[in-house]
């Protein structure tokens, strides 16, 4: 169900420390699973990356080189370098934007405007027809300013790596 609508599988999975947030929800926004540890504890970061084939990205370097699993330290607290290193330590060349809700990590539904129009802002609910949401949490997305706003900060951040492929997800029902 995760690849279903997707002719792109994504390699990694990842597990940020707490200080790296604003970088899981970008990683989340085009598509990779990204989940945020509340330990900082070395042995628990190691049994969730072994455990669930996850890269650790983090910006701790104390008892870093105990670590047994593969880990990026990341060297800026710029969210957008933050992203263009994981990027490029990666050779992360393929994106499927949109396909994750930015606050709890699973893959989004579609769902009609009359399900959720009570629940929308009212310019929402005039100007756009088209809604995704997470089953989990209830969140709501749509293409507002901020989806605008999200495409040209990701288009700045990737204009310097040419083999990146961008595509946009299709939802499911």
């Amino acid at each position: 169900m995760e690849e279903a609508a997707s002719r792109i599988k994504l390699l990694y999975k990842f597990v940020v420390t707490s200080e790296l947030s604003r970088l899981a929800r970008w990683l989340r926004l085009i598509g990779y699973d990204t989940i945020i540890s509340t330990s900082n504890k070395i042995d628990f970061l190691h049994r969730i990356c072994s455990l669930q084939s996850r890269i650790l990205l983090t910006r701790m370097k104390h008892s870093m080189y105990l670590f047994k699993s593969k880990y990026v330290y990341i060297d800026s607290d710029k969210h957008q370098d933050q992203l263009k290193q994981v990027i490029k330590a990666l050779n992360l060349t393929d994106f499927i934007l949109f396909r994750r809700c930015l606050i709890c990590n699973r893959i989004l539904s579609n769902i009609t405007k009359e399900k959720i129009e009570h629940l929308l802002p009212d310019k929402a609910k005039m100007r756009f027809q088209q809604f995704t949401y997470c089953k989990k949490c209830g969140r709501i997305y749509w293409k507002g300013t901020h989806y605008e706003t999200m495409l040209d900060f990701l288009h700045t951040t990737v204009q310097d790596y040419p083999n990146v492929h961008i595509e946009q997800y299709t939802y499911d029902g």
